[in-house]
């Protein structure tokens, strides 16, 4: 085997990411909760990249980041019924 082939094979291999690991097994919500809830809660990156590796890599269903998806769809619907009712009352004479 030359050192060429040696390395192909494995350029594949690849650091693996503690928060997937934990997705894939069902225990990411609750180490976050146990262990990171404040950073969860405070740094907004982090908690987009947790709700991603939940949505992305949990074999299961999960009810936070759906209850999370609704609020934020929730959100939307409450800015656009306001936004009618502006432009209803606009219209009116």
């Amino acid at each position: 085997m030359e050192n060429r082939d040696y390395i192909d094979s494995n350029e594949e291999l690849k650091p693996r990411d503690i928060y997937k690991e934990f997705a894939e097994y069902g225990l990411l919500g609750d180490y976050i909760q146990s262990r990171m809830k404040e950073r969860y809660e405070n740094d907004p990156e982090f908690k987009e990249k947790v709700v991603y590796t939940l949505v992305n890599y949990s074999e299961t269903q999960v009810p936070y980041v759906e209850y999370l998806y609704l609020e934020k769809l929730n959100l939307i619907f409450d800015k656009f019924i306001e936004s009618i009712a502006k432009c209803q009352t606009i219209q009116k004479p």
